[in-house]
C-alpha cells in the first residue's frame, strides 16, 4: 500500500510540473505540437493538471479518489490531441503529437492501476453504502397513470428514452441489453430484467449478474393533484464494486445517475406528449420545458 501511496505522490508532482509548462508556456506547446491554436485550452489544462497534483500533495495518504481525477483530465487530453492527430497534415506536427499521445495514454495507465490499487487495497471485499449513488426525479405528465405505464412498457420506448446515454435492446419482455461508449474505445455492457412490476403503476428492473456496475432502476405513476396529469418518479440507482474503481469508471464513462436521470425522464415526457423526442432536447439553450423536482 505505501508503494502506491509513493506512486501516487509522484504523479502528483508530475501533474504540477505538467500544469506549470501548459500554462507558463502554453503558446510554444501550442506552436511545438501543432494543436490547431489552442494555446487557451492548453492553458486551462495546465490549471486543471495544478489543481489535480496539489489535491494529491495535500493528503498524507493520497487517496484514490484523488487519483482518479487525474484519469478524468487524461482522457480530456486523450480526446483533444486524438483530435488534433487527426487535422494535423505537417509530418512532422503529426510525429510530434502521435508521441504526446503515446505518452499521455501510458500515464493515463498508470493513473488508473495507482488509483485502481490504493481503491482495492483500502477496500479488498467491502462495499458500503457510501460507494452506492442513487438518485431520483419526478415530473407532471400529461395522460393517465395507465397510458404512461403501458407507453413505459412498450419495448421501443426504452430505447429512446435512454438514447442520450446508452444503446438499449430490448431482448425479450423482460430483459434489455445495454452498451455505454466511453471516450478512447472504453465501453460498457450489460443485461438487465424486470425484477417486479404493478400494471398501470411501477416497476422496477435491475442489472442481471456479471454487471461490472451493478445497477438498477424504477418507474412510479401516480395520479396528480386536482386531476391535472400524472407525477412520474424515476429513480435509478449504481453500486460500483470496489469502491474507486467502479465509481471511477463510471465517471469517465460519463455515468452521472443524477443527469441521466433528469434527462430520461425529460425524454419520456416529450415522447408522451408531443409523440417524439426533439432533436435539439440535450442542448442547454432548448431546454424551456417543464423543470423536474430531484432528490
Amino acid at each position: 500500500m505505501q508503494t502506491f501511496h509513493r506512486v501516487a505522490r509522484a504523479l502528483g508532482w508530475f501533474s504540477v510540473g505538467l500544469g506549470l509548462t501548459e500554462l507558463l508556456s502554453g503558446k510554444n506547446l501550442d506552436r511545438y505540437l501543432g494543436t490547431g491554436g489552442h494555446e487557451g485550452t492548453l492553458r486551462l489544462f495546465g490549471l486543471r493538471e495544478i489543481a489535480a497534483g496539489a489535491i494529491i500533495l495535500a493528503q498524507k495518504e493520497p487517496s484514490a479518489a484523488s487519483v482518479w481525477s487525474r484519469v478524468g483530465g487524461d482522457v480530456m487530453d486523450l480526446i483533444f490531441l486524438g483530435k488534433a492527430l487527426e487535422e494535423q497534415r505537417n509530418g512532422t506536427k503529426q510525429e510530434r503529437l502521435g508521441v504526446a499521445t503515446a505518452t499521455v495514454a501510458a500515464v493515463t495507465a498508470l493513473d488508473v492501476f495507482c488509483a485502481w490499487k490504493l481503491g482495492h487495497d483500502s477496500k479488498p471485499d467491502e462495499q458500503t453504502e457510501e460507494d452506492a449513488t442513487s438518485v431520483g426525479t419526478s415530473v407532471t405528465i400529461n395522460g393517465s397513470p395507465e397510458e404512461l405505464y403501458q407507453l413505459w412498457r412498450d419495448p421501443q420506448t426504452l430505447p429512446q428514452v435512454m438514447g442520450h446515454f446508452a444503446t438499449v435492446t430490448a431482448e425479450a419482455d423482460d430483459r434489455a441489453h445495454w452498451v455505454v461508449n466511453g471516450p478512447v474505445k472504453t465501453s460498457l455492457q450489460w443485461d438487465s430484467q424486470i425484477v417486479q412490476e404493478e400494471p398501470g403503476q411501477s416497476m422496477r428492473w435491475y442489472s442481471l449478474q456479471g454487471a461490472k456496475i451493478p445497477n438498477g432502476g424504477s418507474i412510479k405513476f401516480a395520479p396528480a393533484t386536482g386531476g391535472r396529469g400524472t407525477v412520474a418518479t424515476l429513480e435509478i440507482d449504481f453500486h460500483p464494486p470496489g469502491g474507486s474503481f467502479g465509481k471511477g469508471a463510471a465517471k469517465v464513462l460519463g455515468v452521472v445517475p443524477q443527469l441521466l436521470a433528469v434527462k430520461a425522464l425529460r425524454r419520456f415526457k416529450s415522447l408522451a406528449e408531443a409523440g417524439e423526442i426533439p432533436t435539439l432536447q440535450d442542448n442547454v439553450s432548448a431546454r424551456t420545458g417543464a423543470t423536474a423536482n430531484t432528490y
